[in-house]
């Protein structure tokens, strides 16, 4: 791309470049009848003791990146969902199916951290984690595409936490002096999580055609 770019021309390749994007991530158990005007049937809840998981708290590693990958099922978060206006919903992405495609907000919010993470790790190397954008695009163009997606997930990640409102109550740490000046959330258990297992099953059923892989 010429140096002698203008600024507006800068700010339609930025505009484009975000909504592509935006368009590629555009974004066992059993379950029950669907929620009430939902396309999302009602799943089981199960206790979960949260607990410190090493390999997704490491820095960037093979293994690492491979953990918070496996998060993301085929379709990358997506499934199809045919006539959604019997849902009250918008449309859709258009697929060659001829069926929309909508995104699952936790697989969202999953992309969402994992993209945070991506940005925080390599804060210091040469390459920004930004997506599957292809092409000769200048670096500050790669930039402001990178901080705006981050920018976008901040504030994402915050409405969902606030949605969800999880209210279990953690108690504290005890620490090896015998205190309790701490609290780190492991070891608490969570009676009203979704059962995942039942939740990739759903996924599974409905997924739609993606044309790459991973949580980025």
């Amino acid at each position: 791309m010429p140096s002698y770019l203008s600024a507006t021309t800068c700010l339609l390749v930025i505009s484009i470049l975000f909504l592509s994007l935006e368009n590629i991530k555009s974004w066992s158990g059993s379950y029950t009848s669907r929620d009430t005007g939902s396309f999302s049937p009602q799943f089981p809840r199960k206790r979960v003791v949260f607990a410190r998981d090493p390999i997704f708290s490491e820095p960037h590693s093979p293994d690492g990146d491979a953990a918070w990958d496996s998060l993301m099922p085929e379709g990358r978060g997506f499934v199809l969902v045919e006539n959604p206006e019997k849902y009250g919903y918008h449309g859709g992405v258009p697929t060659e199916k001829g069926v929309d495609r909508f995104s699952v907000s936790v697989f969202h919010q999953l992309h969402c951290l994992g993209m945070i993470r991506a940005s925080y790790y390599k804060r210091n190397s040469t390459t920004q984690p930004i997506g599957h954008l292809e092409g000769d695009v200048p670096p500050e163009i790669l930039d402001e595409v990178h901080n705006h997606h981050i920018a976008h997930c901040f504030d994402y990640l915050r409405q969902a936490l606030m949605c969800s409102a999880d209210t279990t109550i953690e108690w504290a740490k005890v620490q090896s002096t015998g205190e309790r000046n701490q609290v780190d959330g492991w070891g608490i258990p969570h009676e009203t999580c979704k059962d995942w297992n039942s939740v990739l099953k759903w996924m599974d059923e409905n997924k739609a055609p993606a044309e790459y892989s991973g949580i980025l």
